[in-house]
């Protein structure tokens, strides 16, 4: 679990989309909350064309150890190019700030976007969360999850759970992730240890054990030659969301690894899925 692993493709998760909506117009290094003093930071990138528009939570990759939001530029002017205001967000990283840091980060991202709706020419009742590796599993966590901090009464009337979600290749079943060796590393920065030691915190941070009804539409995408989160974790996933009902979509990628090229097969492969997903989830009327 090298921290280049997980960096592989987070740039790339779309190709060529709709420009009809013209140039987008971006702004960065918006603050989004400042827990403990730290400042989280999120860049906005947004169509040419007047709102309301659906919005996506863009959540990088890094083994909760690594990464920024730099990583999601591409796929934030993409996004808005198709008519989404796309808001790639930083959030606090292990071993510096471990489990549930990361977690109620992403949460308070999707509910600033909604507080937030209205300079930034969004539909609060439509925003979307995606995310590649860490990214990945942070933004299924979100999905299924209820809120878990509700500190800041400016946010604490909205909602933190995403609309759909749209997950590359995570890992979402920690306990069986241990298994891994090159896992021990980031698992013990943000959990604390091995999951013996820590059996609830894994549970509480295992997507697949924390799913209801309650729970978005999902989108799960995972190359079956991933050598670094194995496909099984996102078998688990689906499987886990389609017993309780909830709407999942899953998407194997033939010979794709941990990531893939922005011209690939893999990837127009990948931006036909992205963009039929939220089309239909987030542009309904």
């Amino acid at each position: 679990m090298k921290r280049r692993d997980f960096l592989i493709g987070s740039a790339g998760l779309l190709l060529a989309a709709d420009r009809a909506c013209g140039e987008p117009r971006v702004v960065r290094d918006v603050v989004y909350g400042e827990p403990g003093g730290h400042r989280l930071l999120m860049d906005i990138y947004r169509p040419e064309t007047p709102g309301p528009h659906p919005a996506v939570v863009l959540v990088h990759g890094g083994g909760w150890l690594g990464g920024s939001k730099a990583g999601h530029q591409g796929t934030g002017m993409l996004l808005a190019r198709h008519g989404y205001v796309a808001c790639a967000i930083n959030y606090r990283l292990a071993p510096q700030y471990p489990y549930p840091a990361a977690f109620d980060d992403c949460q308070r991202a999707v509910r600033w976007v909604r507080a937030h709706a209205g300079e930034y020419g969004i539909d609060p009742k439509r925003v979307g969360a995606m995310g590649d590796s860490a990214g990945g599993h942070l933004v299924a966590l979100i999905g299924v999850r209820h809120t878990r901090d509700n500190s800041d009464r400016e946010l604490s009337r909205f909602r933190s759970r995403p609309d759909v979600v749209v997950a590359y290749y995570g890992a979402f079943e920690l306990v069986r992730m241990w298994d891994i060796e090159m896992a021990h590393r980031p698992l013990t920065a943000w959990l604390g240890g091995p999951p013996d030691q820590h059996a609830k915190v894994y549970r509480e941070a295992s997507p697949v054990a924390m799913v209801t009804r309650k729970s978005p539409p999902f989108l799960i995408l995972h190359g079956n030659r991933d050598m670094v989160n194995p496909l099984e974790q996102s078998e688990l996933l689906h499987a886990a969301l389609r017993k309780k009902g909830v709407t999942s979509e899953m998407v194997v990628l033939d010979g794709a690894g941990h990531g893939w090229a922005l011209d690939s097969p893999h990837g127009k492969q990948a931006e036909k899925a992205v963009l039929t997903f939220l089309d239909r989830h987030l542009r309904r009327k």
